[in-house]
This record gives C-alpha cells, structure tokens and sequence, in this order.
C-alpha cells in the first residue's frame, strides 16, 4: 500500500517539474485516490466473500481490524489485547463494550455507555445490554434511538430469541444474511452461530 502512496508523490513530483496542467494532474490523482480507497475499504464495507473480509482483517496492521478479525475468531484474550493499542477513543470504547457483552459483563458494559457519543452503537449496545439485564423502557428508549435497519433487524431477532421462538429468529438472520456485506454480514454469521449455540 505504501508504494501507491511512494507513486502518487513521484508522478507529482514530475508533473509538478514539466509544469502540467491541473487537469492532467487529476487524471492522475483520481485513479491513484479511487485504487488507495479501493484496497482500504472495499473488504471492510462491500465484499460478499467472508474469506477475503477475514484475510483483509488478519494482514491489516491497524488494531482495531486486528481486533475484529481475533474477536470473530473467538480469540478474546488476543482481541483484548488489541484493545490498548487503537488511538480514537470512541473505535476504543465501542470494542471494549463488544467485549465485554460477548464476555457476559453487561453492568461493565453498561458503565462504558456514557463514553459513547450519541451515535448508532451507543444506542444499539444500549439496547442490547437493557434487553439482557432486563430493562423494558430503557430497552425502547435506546431502540427508539437506533435508525439503522441492520441493527433493528439484530434487536428483534434478539426479541424473538427472549420470547422462545429461536426458528424465527434464526429465519430472520438468514434473511439478514442475503442482504448483508462486508463486516456486517461477518457479524450476522457470528450472530446466527451465537444463536445456535443457546
């Protein structure tokens, strides 16, 4: 990845020394552009095939993919480990609630929420953890919040799971399953194997 970068500089370099035209240097610089956010994040957000979504996850060198790909691999203590090394503060929090619900510690979770900005996760893990602990109104509050239609579809298959109708449940995560890409349907696949295995 660092030799398109090296590339870009030099093609720059020598279209800025023979004093092109703009235009030509955009030429240049969209499919450069278009090729780095290619292999960066087609994998992650659009890729069908699990396979590459795992091996673009395993060789990524940025610690919070490394955390995604031990996590989806069941390796908690390596994912755990992940953890202290990923900078935003947010990307932080957000795996660490992950964890920690995986793990079982809801009320820890639950303390970590607050971190949060008010974005999709805060109000899908918010969700998730009232419904485990319990909490009916602070389950709709925080399911009021959520827009996405991928974690409301996670949120009534959890709610069809606590009223005992785990076929339906598992019917839904299929049918979540066709429409899904990249990470998302790595976690719906995570998901149904979690459901499975109650």
């Amino acid at each position: 990845m660092v030799w398109l970068y090296i590339a870009l500089f030099m093609v720059a370099l020598v279209l800025g020394i023979l004093d092109v035209p703009q235009w030509m240097f955009l030429l240049i610089f969209i499919p450069f552009a278009s090729g780095i956010l290619y292999l960066t994040i087609y994998p992650v957000v659009l890729s069908r095939d699990i396979d590459k979504v795992m091996s673009f996850l395993m060789k990524s060198k940025h610690p919070h993919y490394q955390f995604t790909y031990y996590f989806f691999n069941g390796e908690l203590n390596e994912a755990e480990r992940e953890i202290p090394k990923i900078r935003s503060k947010q990307i932080k929090t957000v795996d660490e609630i992950i964890l920690l619900t995986r793990q079982g510690d809801f009320a820890s979770a639950k303390k970590l929420l607050p971190a949060l900005k008010d974005s999709v996760y805060k109000w899908y893990y918010g969700a998730m953890i009232a419904i485990h602990e319990g909490e009916q109104s602070e389950y709709k509050h925080y399911k009021r919040s959520v827009k996405d239609k991928t974690y409301l579809t996670f949120l009534d298959i959890e709610e069809k799971i606590r009223e005992g109708k785990k076929s339906e449940a598992l019917a839904m995560v299929e049918e979540q399953m066709k429409k899904l890409r990249g990470v998302k349907l790595l976690s719906a696949i995570h998901y149904k194997k979690e459901i499975i295995g109650r």
